[in-house]
């Protein structure tokens, strides 16, 4: 859950109050690379690993809030049959 926020704080502050363009990955980043040519702010690999890390965070607060739902807390109660057991191993996976 702690992680869920920080990333949804992150979102937040990287869309409303920061330039997000800066780190997203563009076409000309593959040009600038071919061409040796220097990078504005992030190079092409802290673009790319800024995606990749940024996905593989996204995908495991997703997974880890729907594996949530097999556990009681005071703000839901457990439900064990949200998805299928084929469903599961899906979740789990990641």
């Amino acid at each position: 859950m702690v992680l869920g926020v920080a990333t949804l704080f992150h979102l937040m502050r990287a869309t409303f109050f920061q330039r997000l363009r800066t780190i997203a990955p563009r076409p000309r980043d593959i040009s600038d690379l071919l061409n040796r040519r220097r990078a504005a702010k992030y190079t092409p690999a802290q673009k790319l690993m800024h995606a990749v890390l940024g996905t593989a965070v996204l995908v495991a607060v997703v997974t880890g809030f729907i594996m949530l739902a097999k556990v009681d807390t005071p703000l839901w109660k457990r439900n064990p049959y949200l998805l299928e057991s084929s469903t599961w191993g899906v979740v789990y996976v990641p």
